[in-house]
């Protein structure tokens, strides 16, 4: 089984089967799942296991060094997911999980301002229910810009947006 689909399906099954495990809880657990645009399985697995997802994540934008975003937005699987029920948001990771590409981003104001900016961009232009920051190799000493970057663009996004952050 691919990693596309693998990501879906365990998503789509923790979604239908915890909350009996959770039997009288006041939590809310919520189905996600990351597609993959390298793998043509994961489009047919968010076809057939779409509804069981609250969040699709998809895995198509990368930063540079500057703050620039790159990568292409993918209608399709938008609609694909939305049409089951799900929200979707866009994934962003650092270019080449490169930790000094993180280090000018988090820490040089001008490329982070671009950086923030361009995620504002992408969710007003193509409608995106929120966004997932998935910056990677973060040296230690980066972590309290990290934070910081996530208030600003919190604050930002709040009101119409949710947006997320894997821990590094």
């Amino acid at each position: 089984m691919s990693r596309g689909v693998l990501l879906l399906v365990l998503a789509a099954l923790i979604a239908g089967s915890l909350p009996d495990v959770f039997a009288g809880s006041t939590a809310s657990l919520m189905g996600v799942g990351y597609y993959v645009d390298y793998d043509a399985a994961s489009r047919a697995t968010v076809q057939v296991h779409g509804e069981h997802l609250d969040w699709v994540i998809t895995t198509n934008y990368e930063v540079d060094g500057r703050g620039t975003l790159r990568g292409t937005h993918d209608a399709t699987i938008v609609e694909e997911a939305r049409s089951r029920g799900a929200k979707v948001q866009f994934r962003v990771i650092n270019a080449g999980v490169s930790r000094d590409v993180v280090h000018r981003v988090l820490t040089r104001s001008n490329n982070r301002r671009r950086f923030e900016d361009g995620i504002v961009r992408i969710l007003t232009t193509y409608g995106y229910d929120g966004v997932n920051v998935d910056l990677e190799n973060i040296a230690p000493d980066d972590r309290p810009a990290l934070t910081a970057f996530m208030t600003r663009l919190a604050a930002r996004v709040q009101d119409r947006y949710f947006d997320t952050t894997d821990s590094p």
